[in-house]
């Protein structure tokens, strides 16, 4: 059946023979260039260096890294392909568009219906001759919501209404999570087939217990990264929500969009930090608070994710 199957570059998967998912990542981005000449540093212009990195995941588990570069901050999934044939780590690729900024161009004007069939061919066929199918569809919104947001947001809930392809989401520093709901809610979209992410930006336990109870993933996908220091925050919503048992919504990232943060790179932490060091604070918080640190740390890097990237009803 669909509902246990990911679509990975190099084709369906059974979210069973995975045992590891990183939710959110960027391992090659052909990033804009006025991005690239204001901060060097976002440029993932070399695949190679991204290889350490992903064959240390590969080492010790069956992985899985979510890729939600977009074509409008430079995809490349010929790239992402061979990334998978030789290291091994099962990639899934994202179609849609991130925030306002950079999908303007793409989606200003343009009919949702219009911009649903390309996503859909790239989900069925694969984009463009390259034959890579994408598994997710991501949305993104910034402040507010900007009107080319919105239709790039109602594309992707009909892509996935005609598919089944889960919808990952971007949100700006953690907000209107629950107002993207809400729109893909007023397209028929059930909770259940939306990740929302960035949400350890903001955490706020009572938001992320209603949006958990409305069955959508949240996504705690800065965990890894200097600058947002949000791995204390997330292991505590975690086993507070762990408490009731909605620990079962929460999936785990990266988010590295920099050079700096992969080994190959020459930086940290690298790809290996989140089931690593973070899986074992997260197992010690938890056991600490009297609960089953070694089932709350399976949840939350296996089980979940493989949920949250299964196809809804639609076999890939």
């Amino acid at each position: 059946m669909g509902v246990s199957t990911v679509l990975t570059v190099l084709g369906p998967t059974a979210a069973d023979g995975l045992d590891y998912v990183d939710a959110h990542e960027h391992l090659v981005a052909h990033a804009p260039a006025e991005v690239v000449a204001s901060d060097p540093d976002l440029a993932l212009d070399d695949a190679e260096r991204v290889v350490p990195d992903l064959r240390a995941l590969a080492a010790a588990r069956r992985a899985c890294v979510v890729e939600m570069t977009t074509v409008d901050y430079g995809r490349d999934v010929a790239a992402l392909r061979a990334l998978a044939e030789r290291t091994g780590v099962a990639i899934v690729a994202a179609t849609g568009f991130n925030k306002g900024r950079y999908c303007r161009p793409y989606c200003e004007c343009r009919d949702p219906d219009e911009l649903s069939a390309v996503q859909i061919a790239e989900i069925r066929d694969g984009v463009g001759s390259t034959g890579v199918r994408c598994g997710v569809v991501k949305l993104a919104t910034s402040d507010v919501v900007e009107p080319w947001e919105e239709i790039a947001a109602r594309a992707a809930a009909r892509t996935h209404r005609a598919t089944g392809c889960p919808i990952f989401t971007h949100t700006e520093a953690g907000h209107l999570a629950e107002e993207q709901l809400d729109l893909l809610a007023d397209e028929g979209v059930d909770a259940t087939a939306v990740t929302l992410g960035h949400l350890d930006r903001n955490p706020d336990l009572e938001l992320h217990r209603r949006l958990a109870a409305r069955g959508a993933f949240v996504s705690y996908d800065q965990v890894p990264k200097p600058k947002y220091a949000t791995e204390a925050a997330a292991i505590g919503l975690v086993v507070a929500l762990a408490r009731e048992g909605l620990h079962r919504q929460v999936v785990v990232g990266g988010d590295f969009a920099r050079r700096s943060l992969f080994s190959g790179w020459g930086g940290g932490p690298g790809l290996g930090y989140l089931p690593t060091v973070f899986a074992r604070r997260l197992r010690q918080a938890a056991d600490a608070e009297g609960l089953e640190g070694d089932s709350v740390v399976a949840d939350v890097l296996c089980h979940n994710p493989r949920r949250a990237l299964s196809f809804r009803g639609v076999s890939p």
